[in-house]
């Protein structure tokens, strides 16, 4: 860069010269080729402000510019008379460079500051530090993190201080494992806005907010906790899954007990959930350690835990079991797992719960079937006579039984057909019976 700036500079300073060319070498090929190549740098590549800046140098210095490669590290395999001219230049640029860092590590002042190049062509600063690319991690904590804490405080799920308990990269490394759909379901359900009967019933598509399970008002946080017998065996079914993954994984029997307990809490809120007691101090952990990691899981709460939200210390403490054990396994991955595993219930409730909604067995469904059995006995009631001709075979009393078992849809598809075509007869029937009127009865012209 500095090279480039102080060609250009001489090249202002003589203008005598005509159209110059000058070849630049350098022992790193990746960056040589990435500075003077023409297509476009990724903002988030490393570096980028350092090549964006060489770049528009290299644009506006009306210089024909060449690249060149040299090896690097030349003088450690030959002589110096065996050397290029190139090869020796590079040498003593690097002496040059390892003695300016040894100056540095001896005033303790390796962190140098980035500035903003001279010909850099834009710069984004976080806390006053230029960032030498687009770090889109940062660029979220630092523009959209604060108004998401400020919505999930405002929603009661996390405060700026619970936020800070979560193993985030623990979560991120769980949700990475996810199928898409899976992923789908979990920021879905996290906010709430998913297909419950809640939110079908403002996009228009549900009269009444009604659980299919139990026929209670439905939203997210009532699928796991609806106390239908369906939903009760689905959720013990996957806690039964949640213990036999404990015992796969070899989970330190404290933190199983605990988490299990934990996770009851979500249908049995009165259930007790172990505190400091003296099996904290067994299976090679330690006690204040897992005090402190519980205590702070029961401040984000069992709805926190099944979204998959698992604090600081979960992995720790079960790489000290495994280690414990004398096991080689790894206690972040158990940590990602069983945030996964504990997603995957959440959505085995929906799913128990999706299963029902389009079945035969939803309690909403259930009394529309009620509805549209009193609606075919009244249409059979009514019998064939204003029918039209190849409906009135639909209409046999032989036929009511096997109508009554049909599916609901095809139920709501009969009931519809059949007083459609009534109707159209009947209205044909009253304008026949109005125009025939009209024809009898002409009116009398002494009235006009």
């Amino acid at each position: 860069m500095a090279g480039i700036l102080v060609t250009s500079w001489l090249r202002l300073r003589l203008q005598t010269i005509k159209n110059p060319r000058v070849r630049v070498a350098c022992d790193g090929i990746a960056a040589l080729r990435r500075a003077f190549s023409t297509w476009p740098l990724s903002p988030t590549a490393p570096h980028f402000d350092l090549l964006s800046s060489i770049r528009e140098a290299i644009r506006v210095s009306n210089i024909a510019w060449a690249e060149q490669h040299v090896n690097g590290h030349a003088d450690l395999r030959k002589t110096w008379s065996q050397m290029s001219w190139w090869e020796r230049r590079n040498s003593e640029v690097d002496q040059i460079a390892q003695g300016y860092a040894d100056e540095l590590v001896a005033a303790n002042d390796m962190l140098a500051a980035n500035p903003k190049f001279f010909s850099e062509p834009c710069a984004v600063y976080i806390s006053d530090e230029k960032m030498s690319c687009l770090a889109l991690e940062q660029v979220d904590e630092t523009v959209v993190l604060p108004d998401l804490i400020a919505y999930w405080d405002g929603k009661g799920r996390l405060t700026s201080e619970t936020f800070r308990l979560v193993d985030w990269p623990i979560v991120h490394r769980a949700m990475k494992s996810l199928q898409p759909g899976e992923q789908r379901f979990i920021t879905k359900h996290t906010v709430g806005m998913c297909g419950v009967s809640k939110f079908r019933k403002r996009w228009g598509l549900d009269s009444e907010n009604k659980c299919p399970l139990c026929g209670n008002e439905e939203d997210h946080l009532h699928v796991p906790r609806c106390h239908s017998e369906g939903a009760r065996t689905q959720w013990l079914a996957l806690l039964r899954g949640l213990q036999e993954w404990f015992q796969s994984t070899t989970t330190a029997t404290p933190i199983a007990q605990f988490l299990s307990a934990l996770l009851r809490t979500i249908r049995a809120p009165a259930s007790v959930v172990p505190s400091d007691t003296p099996w904290y101090r067994l299976h090679g952990l330690s006690s204040s350690a897992l005090s402190q990691v519980c205590e702070a899981q029961l401040r984000l709460g069992p709805q926190c835990l099944l979204e998959g939200l698992l604090v600081h210390g979960w992995g720790d403490l079960q790489q000290q079991f495994y280690r414990s054990r004398g096991s080689r396994r790894s206690g972040n991955l158990w940590a990602a797992n069983l945030s996964r595993q504990l997603i995957l219930i959440g959505k085995g409730m929906w799913e128990h719960r999706n299963g029902v909604f389009h079945s035969d067995d939803n309690i909403v469904n259930l009394q529309r079937a009620t509805v549209l059995d009193r609606r075919i006995h009244e249409q059979f009631d009514m019998g064939r006579q204003d029918l039209p001709t190849n409906l009135r075979p639909a209409i046999r009393q032989a036929r009511l039984a096997d109508v009554l078992r049909l599916p609901l849809a095809d139920k709501e598809e009969w009931v519809l057909v059949i007083s459609e075509a009534r109707r159209k007869i009947r209205r044909s029937l009253s304008g026949r019976r109005r125009m025939m009127w009209e024809l009898t009865h002409p009116p009398n012209p002494a009235a006009r």
